[in-house]
């Protein structure tokens, strides 16, 4: 193979379990499109040990926690400003990889002076989530952004087809879309621990892990601790209105947010993972990494019957379905699927060999995004 013919700059501000996905999508540049790549983030005790890690560690961020208020959050964006400026004046990359808006705003005044192309990575729309949580004074900025960024950028990754459409609906760039759903670092499922964690032997575990947004329905799940006593409803991470939810439902078992090894240890303890999705038409633009880790782990999965849920989890094979905003058939569908053992050992085994198809190596060798630098002449690799 020869030698790496330009750069791309990873630009992050990951959170308190910094997503894999961004090492694959750099190791895949590397060994599969001939750039070379440096990623640029926060210090944080997960990352992994790699030779094109830049990392900042502001001396306000204490114990690798995530900085929480308005402040501590932009000095730590302002901090990795600082530090992204010195790598564009050095080593001048041809190509900034960007998930954040702001950052990615930023770089489309900056692309002209530094003549490198942007590659924005979303998950959704930002003025479509700061609506439907009631900011409608941000949803106005937001969209403004938006459409500056879009107007500016060169590519577009999104991780569902849904929204890929949605976006190619209302700021076109059709070509310059790409879709790369998510995927599970194997490795991370590997001789998980969970000494420490208190089960009771004959206890069953209804579960939840991961952080909710205000489309994620957690009552539905929540509320089956009312009516059935039978089962252990444990969620593992916050959300909207996590505080007023602990009080409400004191059978609960919250955790809160834990590191990636801790929430995957739980996971692996759960009998039943619940999906409470909601039906609002955000939610199909969505993508949920946990339904990934639950098929990883065989755990076999309740989901709501709404338009977004993943396609990919066919009824009686991967998952029960129950209705949306019903608790009882929710607790229903737990029972039946308990006492069924063979239905549930047969979806155990279907979700682990599903799961496969969704390790990020697999994810990433079908993949098209080679296409880019083979447009711009840098990728002598033809698929």
């Amino acid at each position: 193979m020869s030698a790496p013919k330009v750069k791309c700059l990873f630009l992050n501000d990951w959170g308190i379990n910094p997503n894999p996905r961004i090492f694959y999508i750099a190791d895949y540049f590397r060994s599969e499109c001939q750039v070379d790549t440096t990623i640029l983030g926060r210090s944080y005790k997960s990352i992994p040990n790699r030779d094109d890690l830049v990392l900042v560690n502001p001396s306000f961020i204490k114990d690798n926690a995530y900085p929480r208020g308005f402040i501590k959050i932009n000095r730590l964006r302002f901090s990795l400003l600082k530090a992204c400026w010195r790598i564009l004046r050095k080593e001048k990359p041809e190509y900034l990889y960007i998930r954040s808006l702001y950052f990615s705003i930023l770089a489309g005044w900056l692309k002209r002076f530094f003549n490198f192309r942007i590659i924005f990575e979303t998950h959704g729309f930002a003025y479509k989530e700061q609506l439907y949580k009631g900011k409608k004074i941000r949803a106005k900025f937001s969209k403004v952004l938006e459409k500056m960024n879009f107007k500016r950028i060169d590519w577009c990754v999104t991780n569902t087809a849904a929204l890929a459409r949605n976006i190619a609906n209302e700021y076109g760039k059709e070509s310059q879309l790409f879709t790369i759903p998510n995927g599970v670092d194997m490795a991370e499922f590997q001789g998980l621990n969970t000494k420490g964690i208190n089960k009771p032997k004959d206890e069953k575990w209804l579960g939840f892990v991961g952080n909710w947004e205000h489309w994620i329905a957690m009552e539905d799940l929540l509320n089956v601790s009312l009516i059935d006593h039978e089962y252990k409803v444990v969620v593992v991470g916050e959300g909207h209105n996590f505080k007023a939810l602990k009080e409400k439902y004191p059978a609960v078992q919250f955790c809160g947010k834990l590191p990636k090894v801790q929430a995957l240890a739980h996971m692996s303890l759960m009998d039943i993972c619940i999906s409470p999705w909601s039906s609002e038409a955000i939610f199909s633009e969505k993508s949920a990494r946990k339904t990934f880790e639950y098929l990883t782990l065989g755990k076999p999965i309740i989901v709501s019957d709404v338009p977004g849920k993943e396609d990919f989890l066919i009824e009686g094979e991967h998952c029960l379905t129950y209705e949306p905003g019903n608790a009882e058939d929710l607790a229903a569908k737990v029972k039946a699927l308990l006492t069924d053992q063979e239905l549930y050992g047969s979806i155990s085994r279907n979700n682990l060999m599903l799961s496969k198809e969704f390790a990020w190596d697999q994810v990433m060798e079908t993949s098209n995004l080679n296409r880019i630098f083979e447009l711009e002449g840098v990728s002598e690799k033809a698929r």
